[in-house]
């Protein structure tokens, strides 16, 4: 036996020497070294009546497949005292019986108190990973702030499942868990809540004591309720009463008023046969009243046919001193007409003349803006693609590949190589008006990011930010999406964005976005540069044209950027405004649909 233990030992030391190495060189995975500790465990504990048992049952309650899978490799592989492994993995309790250790995942922490409640005493093994209520546990993995996989042991609650620990489980490692200082928490906690069982009981006696006060002033309510209805029964009984008393006074009224009534029959009879007399003498009085009325009426009658011949006769008078007048002025007017009609022919003649020769004009012109913006294209293409071999090439020399270069010479081809490209620029810029304004642009509509554009927009003004020591501040929102064509907008943010670097010597150049309630985005870049008067922004947004003359020369520029700029907004369904003050800086506002 004591040769049997000595063996065990070894095998044991050398197992966690191999366990070790392992860890050290190859860095085993943690379920791996969970599975291969849960082994061991098992290995260390004797269940009672273990001769009896024919196959160790483990069960596995949690979501990781890994161990599942490292579990079953294991059962396949290896025995536990001679005796097979069988694992089963489950997500409740049911069905424990036979089982001989359980196992709860680190995502099953809210189960592990119901199921240690419920296996208390069943001879199972359980094992928790990671479980902070050491009350509940038999043996639980802890992990270190070094990553180290740990374990510690509830020996009290291990004893009370009919399990032995073998000796050789202190050659695991681990720690136990102080029993001692479990049973002082228990007991504070049982304190803990016999104290607020004495307060509920308190608050109870309270309630009761209110519940009687409350029933006590409800039964003298209720006396006092009574009393009220026996008085409203002794008022109901003296209204009866009076109403009694009044209805045979009214009646003894009506019987009055009945006797009344006869009496003024017999007067209003007499009164209708005088009514009768009196109405047929007003009947004689209108008679003789419409003989006199129809006598006067014909009188006034003859007097307004008098008065109406003579007005008539006046009127004639009038009438023909008036149709003589007419008729002298109708003929100075019809000559003065015929006149006015030979000046309006000419004037319509010439009218129509003109009219022809602006047709004919404007035809000229729509032919010409034809023929330009066809040799812009052409032109631009045929020009673009000697300046890019030019560019190119100087490239390729300035980078010394084909030789040494001079001090001198570096100079002269960064100026040819900045010109090629601002050459370039202007034959773009060109070439994409020409093909606005003969509507030839198509649309490229997809859906991006603005935050994707504006980063584009940076990283390209980022040299010339940098080389003039500007602050180049964003406040764009994660998130906004577009739907348009990303190209185009870029161009235009990279115009706006551009110019305001161009024109701000110091300070800084700030690009912020917001989308309004309309469902539009509203972009604006803001400088710190020389600014605008209110005279100069008439022509801003002109071609080839710079607010005074003197800035041509201190500032490089084509003059096409804002009008590319606006042509282009125009074109997205957008609009650009601008608020600028001299001396100050300006803020260039680009406002467009999301979608």
């Amino acid at each position: 036996m004591v040769i049997n233990k000595k063996i065990k030992l070894f095998a044991l030391v050398v197992f966690l020497l191999i366990i070790t190495s392992i860890l050290s060189a190859q860095q085993l995975k943690r379920h791996e070294v969970v599975v291969a500790y849960i082994y061991n465990f098992a290995k260390n504990i004797q269940w009672e009546n273990e001769q009896e048992i024919t196959e160790f049952q483990f069960r596995f309650i949690g979501e990781d497949q890994r161990i599942i899978s490292v579990l079953n490799k294991l059962a396949s592989s290896e025995t536990l005292r001679n005796k097979t492994i069988k694992v089963t993995s489950s997500e409740s309790i049911a069905d424990i019986e036979n089982i001989h250790l359980l196992f709860v995942g680190a995502t099953r922490h809210n189960m592990l108190r119901s199921i240690f409640n419920t296996i208390e005493g069943e001879n199972i093994l359980l094992i928790s990973d990671g479980y902070e209520d050491k009350r509940f546990i038999m043996i639980n993995f802890i992990e270190t702030p070094e990553h180290e996989l740990h374990f510690e042991i509830n020996r009290a609650n291990i004893i009370n499942q009919n399990l032995r620990i073998m000796p050789e489980m202190v050659f695991l490692g681990g720690t136990e868990v102080d029993v001692a200082k479990l049973y002082k928490e228990s007991q504070d906690e049982v304190r803990s809540r016999e104290q607020i069982i004495a307060d509920l009981e308190q608050n109870l006696a309270d309630l009761n004591r209110q519940i009687e006060e409350s029933s006590a002033e409800i039964i003298s309510q209720q006396t006092v309720i009574e009393g009220q209805d026996n008085e409203i029964l002794r008022q109901r009984i003296q209204m009866d009463s009076e109403k009694k008393r009044q209805e045979d006074a009214l009646s003894a009224q009506a019987k009055i008023l009945s006797e009344q009534l006869e009496e003024i029959e017999g007067r209003t009879a007499i009164l209708e046969q005088q009514q009768g007399i009196i109405d047929r003498q007003d009947n004689e009085i209108q008679a003789q009243v419409m003989i006199l009325e129809e006598r006067g009426a014909t009188i006034a009658a003859q007097k307004r046919y008098l008065y109406l011949l003579a007005v008539i006769i006046a009127l004639t008078l009038i009438m023909i001193v008036t149709i003589f007048l007419a008729y002298k002025n109708r003929r100075e007017h019809v000559a003065e007409l015929d006149e006015h009609v030979k000046e309006i022919e000419q004037l319509n003649q010439g009218m129509t003349n003109l009219l022809e020769d602006l047709q004919a004009a404007n035809r000229r012109l729509e032919e010409a803006d034809r023929l330009k913006s066809v040799f812009l294209a052409s032109m631009s293409h045929e020009l673009r693609t000697p300046l890019n071999s030019i560019i190119g090439f100087t490239g390729i020399i300035l980078m010394g590949m084909v030789g040494e270069v001079t001090k001198e010479q570096s100079r002269q081809l960064t100026i040819v190589k900045k010109n090629a490209n601002h050459l370039l620029e202007l034959i773009n810029d060109l070439l994409d008006i020409s093909k606005i304004e003969a509507g030839r642009v198509e649309l490229s509509l997809e859906e991006f990011k603005l935050n994707d554009v504006i980063s584009e927009v940076i990283e390209t003004v980022s040299p010339a930010v940098n080389e003039k020591g500007l602050e180049l501040l964003t406040n764009v929102p994660e998130g906004i999406m577009l739907y348009s064509d990303e190209r185009r907008i870029k161009q235009v943010i990279m115009n706006l964005v551009s110019n305001a670097v161009k024109f701000t010597e110091q300070g800084s150049v700030k690009i912020t976005a917001r989308v309004l309630e309309e469902e539009k985005l509203e972009l604006s870049v803001i400088d710190t540069g020389i600014g605008m008067e209110k005279e100069g922004l008439s022509k801003l947004f002109a071609p080839f044209q710079q607010i005074e003359e003197s800035l041509t020369k201190q500032y490089e520029g084509t003059g096409l950027g804002l009008y590319l700029s606006r042509k282009l907004a125009d074109l997205l369904n957008g609009e650009i405004r601008v608020k600028s003050e001299y001396g100050r800086g300006s803020e260039f506002t680009f406002v467009l649909a999301l979608k």
